[in-house]
């Protein structure tokens, strides 16, 4: 993926042509010098990051909807040996919708 290092900084990393070693990924991402990475991903490669215990912070919203279908969850197909305890850091409250933001328990 391309990487954005700020100030018009770019650089791409690839890690793996069928499975990608996240952990080494995001050790060579933090060499580059990012000191943060923002993972928009989907339900598998949010679950990886998790059952390889990289997951430090979560953001997620609720919208005053009722929707049915058959979309997948935030995480697929996980199996952890325990729950992660994450902490509700922040609310934010706009037109019905909440915005919720969970930082890992030490």
């Amino acid at each position: 993926g391309l990487l954005h290092l700020g100030r018009g900084l770019r650089a791409t990393v690839v890690f793996g042509d069928d499975h990608v070693d996240l952990a080494e990924a995001l050790r060579a991402i933090g060499a580059l010098g990012a000191k943060v990475v923002l993972l928009e991903g989907g339900p598998s490669l949010n679950a990886a990051m998790v059952a390889d215990d990289l997951l430090d912070e979560m953001s997620t919203s609720v919208a005053p909807l009722v929707v049915g279908g058959t979309g997948g969850r935030m995480m697929a197909k996980i199996h952890t040996p325990a729950p992660r305890n994450m902490t509700l850091a922040r609310v934010l409250h706009e037109d019905g919708y909440l915005f919720l933001r969970y930082l890992r328990d030490a």
